[in-house]
């Protein structure tokens, strides 16, 4: 039987698994372009390095901040941030430490800082570093996605384009099935344009996994931990996390700050072994489809 010929609502069902299948190839093909073995992943126990892989620019730049308030360089006046003294920013060795504090010489929001120009060169440092291990996409990975990603858009746009032209041959209407086709090309997108590789994002479960009992000690008592073991905790599972009574500022003065942290399930990844300087650098110190024609 020709598809083509298929009422609306049967088309679309044929459609939709059409759609699913195409998914899940381009996954596929992902998987197997970017992942490596779990014992080839490199450590790291950069906690803002960390949070820029887990969710970009904003997060990095809070878990900075978070940081620097934990150290007393940063001080919470009213829901804003603003250097504790004078001479903090000279004294900070770490770029994106010095770059938050020169920002906060004058008293601001922490949403202001998100978008300032002036931290893109630390920003950009640490995105080439996380590619050149692998971890977010470099050039050859995203013009592979690219052309997955236009084969995948020229065969969905192409049955759903064909489909249409029949059902306007017969008079039928194709609203449904436009939605469908233009939901699909976005699921492409998706799929083929994540932030991380399929490499970064198993960095991250097992940075996760390896890090779960200091995320129960944030919340259980999170005072016993030293500023560097909630940084790596903030950078891994978000500010969302942690303990309301043992950092109160954080929902006043990081209030768009979220708790997206990385799936805990490790197995028996042997990377989990093999990050152990992550942890002790840290102990130290998601009406009807008649529509579309027939």
């Amino acid at each position: 039987m020709n598809p083509f010929d298929l009422r609306g609502p049967e088309f679309l069902v044929v459609y939709a698994a059409l759609t699913l299948i195409i998914l899940f190839v381009l996954s596929q093909f992902r998987r197997a372009r970017e992942a490596t073995p779990a014992v080839t992943l490199p450590p790291i126990s950069d906690p803002y390095a960390i949070a820029y892989l887990r969710g970009g620019q904003k997060a990095m730049l809070e878990v900075a901040a978070f940081s620097l308030v934990e150290r007393g360089l940063l001080s919470v006046e009213d829901g804003n941030l603003v250097t504790s003294g004078r001479h903090e920013a000279k004294l900070a060795t770490n770029p994106l430490d010095k770059a938050i504090l020169e920002f906060f010489q004058s008293k601001g929001k922490a949403i202001s800082m998100y978008q300032d120009s002036r931290f893109q060169a630390v920003v950009g440092a640490t995105n080439e570093r996380l590619r050149q291990d692998g971890l977010v996409p470099d050039m050859a990975v995203q013009e592979a996605r690219s052309r997955e990603f236009g084969v995948a858009i020229v065969f969905l746009a192409g049955v759903a384009g064909l489909k249409a032209i029949i059902a306007l041959e017969r008079g039928r209407p194709i609203t449904f099935l436009i939605v469908f086709a233009v939901l699909a090309c976005v699921l492409a997108y998706k799929v083929c344009f994540p932030r991380n590789t399929k490499r970064g994002d198993q960095w991250l479960k097992d940075l996760s996994n390896l890090m779960a009992p200091l995320k129960r000690r944030a919340g259980e008592a999170a005072k016993d931990l030293s500023w560097r073991e909630a940084a790596m905790v903030a950078s891994i599972f978000g500010l969302g996390v942690m303990r309301a009574s043992a950092y109160p500022y954080i929902g006043q003065t990081f209030p768009a700050a979220d708790a997206r942290g990385t799936s805990s399930s490790c197995g028996s990844s042997s990377s989990c072994g093999s990050s152990s300087s992550c942890g002790s650098s840290c102990g130290g110190g998601g009406g009807g489809c008649g529509g579309c024609g027939s």
